[in-house]
């Protein structure tokens, strides 16, 4: 699905917001990664609540490509905290749309997973409390694991 507000760039426009932005977005990931010894790169989004007309029942999306044992207790984590979760949805990472997470994963050697959060549910600060709980136990469960 085009992105609107790119659906009429011309090529000079593409090459500059390449370079303002996309390129300083990941050479700043890259950078970093090299700096710190990540295990995970994670990357967190959000997604409409409706889609052509449809709407989602979700409220938090995990997505991987290769790590499915890790985004299945990501989402059961999610689940326990009673969030309607699912695994690859509303998008796919085996699809390739975890991409800069995906992408920074295999250049540094890491693991890659990425969360979808519905956007009418993000907006709450309630609710973003407990998305931060259940991040902050389910890595802290990671390092105690390694």
């Amino acid at each position: 699905e085009p992105v609107e507000l790119n659906r009429d760039l011309d090529e000079a426009e593409r090459a500059r917001r390449i370079a303002r932005f996309h390129e300083p977005y990941h050479h700043a990931i890259h950078t970093r990664l090299g700096a710190y010894g990540a295990a995970i790169v994670f990357s967190i989004h959000t997604f409409t609540p409706v889609f052509a007309g449809q709407r989602r029942w979700m409220e938090v999306g995990v997505l991987f490509d290769a790590e499915e044992d890790l985004a299945t207790r990501m989402a059961a984590d999610f689940r326990s905290a009673g969030f309607a979760t699912a695994l690859n949805e509303p998008y796919s990472g085996r699809a390739g749309l975890i991409y800069a997470a995906g992408r920074h994963a295999q250049t540094h050697g890491r693991r890659a997973l990425e969360i979808e959060i519905r956007q009418d549910i993000a907006v709450r600060p309630e609710v973003r409390s407990r998305i931060v709980q259940v991040l902050g136990d389910f890595f802290r469960g990671m390092l105690s694991a390694a």
